[in-house]
């Protein structure tokens, strides 16, 4: 006896809200496989490796290959850094003696 009112069937009953799902705009940034490359080699060289593999632009060959790069990469930034310090530190300390 305790029938719905004429009209009020399921189909008129509201549909439930779809959950959009809002990417992060460091995702965006992190996925895009050419935007990461340049953020790893002209950025953060090794320091970026975590949003490298947090990257679902490569695949897991192409992370650890990229990894590789990365490190040599860095180890070669670092080295010219070095040379450079090596050549700059005789001749500030020459420059501060003759004070």
């Amino acid at each position: 006896m305790n029938e719905p009112p004429p009209g009020a069937g399921t189909h008129d009953l509201p549909q439930p809200i779809q959950a959009t799902a809002v990417r992060p705009p460091w995702r965006e940034i992190i996925d895009n496989p050419w935007l990461m490359i340049l953020m790893l080699f002209f950025v953060t060289a090794a320091l970026g490796l975590p949003f490298l593999w947090m990257s679902r632009g490569f695949s897991a060959l192409g992370k650890v290959v990229m990894t590789i790069a990365v490190l040599l990469w860095t180890a070669l930034v670092l080295w010219v850094f070095y040379l450079i310090m090596a050549w700059c530190i005789p001749r500030i300390m020459e420059g501060l003696q003759a004070l």
